[in-house]
């Protein structure tokens, strides 16, 4: 059953982060350790288009979205 499977995550295009000489190394974003940050399925929204954008900010116009990262 669907319910007891193992959970599965999906990239979503939202955070990359990679060190200048995994880059370097690999020609590609994906290399060294990987991990992943969990974001709630309503959150996790991509802007790829300039229809993406008014989209989300029509979204956030109706919808408070809290940060749950301190400010940096």
């Amino acid at each position: 059953m669907r319910q007891e499977l193992d959970p599965r995550y999906r990239e979503n295009g939202s955070i990359y982060a990679v060190e200048t000489a995994v880059l370097e190394r690999e020609s590609c974003r994906v290399g060294g350790d990987v991990g992943l940050h969990v974001m709630p399925k309503p959150l996790s929204l991509e802007i790829d288009t300039p229809e993406d954008l008014a989209l989300v900010e029509a979204i956030g116009r109706e919808t408070e979205f809290q940060s749950s990262v301190a400010d940096v």
